[in-house]
């Protein structure tokens, strides 16, 4: 008697989303997509340490292989890495398309391990390469294995770079539009007398510089060891009363490692726009690509920004 065979590919699928509930954090809520397949397998809700619904979420293509991994070695520091080739151009405009970061997720059913690459990340840093090919392929670090310490926080962290990036893509701009006026208000509000009170438009005027250089230092990979502005406010309470204004006592502390901040932020502006996702920055945002070419290429004019300038 005749019975129908399940497949391959079927009984691998459902070994992958076995992988992925078991090693998935226990702040993640599944959802499997079950509609026609447009590149999407999953939506994956992450909740706090402390179980609240936060409405952070992600979406994500499962991918399984029977095959054994063939890593393939870099020159140190790099770690090893294997390439998930193939994925249509076309799935790939559609993730790029998408409002919410997307990731890949390649499980190996042999050991039960299962590996995930940002693909926005990807593509920006080899936008050039994608625009050439028919079909792309990502890059699986080994250290990307989801369910190992250092994975799981490697995972939220590109979640949380990904999560930002539009709105540090609009920081961007207001820095490069503005380094100059925010470097002559740090210049200009340094060593005052440490208890006048600021006005309130330059207290306005200090906590946006403040914060758009946080917030890009963080996008950035930049360690930012300045105290925190609630932490200011706090101190502020302590020294002068409950409800005041910042005094030029906690500024005269902070702008120098602000200027400094500012400064290092900006080079590494000019490194992502120039370097690191240049063919990214150059087709989906000429006018900023131009600018930081301007900087880039004339380094010797910008000695306050570039102390050492290429040759």
């Amino acid at each position: 008697m005749k019975l129908p065979t399940r497949a391959d590919t079927h009984i691998t699928e459902s070994e992958s989303w076995k992988v992925l509930a078991a090693k998935a954090p226990k702040t993640w809520v599944l959802r499997e997509l079950t509609e026609r397949d447009y590149g999407i397998d999953a939506y994956i809700e992450i909740c706090s340490a402390n179980n609240e619904v936060t409405g952070d979420f992600f979406l994500a293509q499962l991918k399984g292989t029977e095959r054994v991994i063939q890593w393939q070695n870099e020159a140190p520091p790099k770690p090893r890495y294997f390439t998930f080739s193939g994925t249509e151009i076309s799935t790939v405009n559609y993730w790029m398309r998408l409002g919410v970061p997307v990731f890949l997720l390649v499980v190996e059913c042999n050991t039960n391990r299962i590996f995930f690459a940002n693909i926005k990340e990807q593509v920006r840093s080899r936008y050039g390469e994608f625009l050439r090919q028919d079909s792309f392929g990502f890059k699986m670090i080994e250290a990307a294995e989801l369910g190992t310490p250092g994975g799981d926080i490697f995972m939220k962290c590109e979640y949380e770079l990904e999560k930002e990036f539009t709105d540090c893509q609009s920081k961007a701009v207001t820095l490069l539009c503005n380094w100059q006026k925010y470097l002559d208000f740090i210049e200009a509000h340094s060593c005052l007398d440490y208890h006048m009170e600021l006005e309130p438009e330059d207290e306005l005027h200090f906590i946006h510089i403040y914060r758009t250089c946080n917030a890009l230092a963080a996008w950035l990979g930049i360690d930012w060891n300045i105290r925190s502005i609630k932490q200011l406010y706090s101190d502020e309470a302590t020294h002068f009363g409950q409800g005041c204004a910042l005094h030029n006592y906690s500024l005269n502390e902070v702008l120098p490692q602000l200027n400094a901040k500012t400064i290092e932020v900006l080079r590494e502006l000019f490194k992502l726009v120039m370097v690191t996702e240049r063919d990214y920055w150059e087709e989906k945002n000429p006018v900023v690509s131009r600018l930081c070419s301007n900087f880039w290429h004339n380094q010797r004019n910008y000695p306050s920004i570039f102390p050492n300038p290429a040759p």
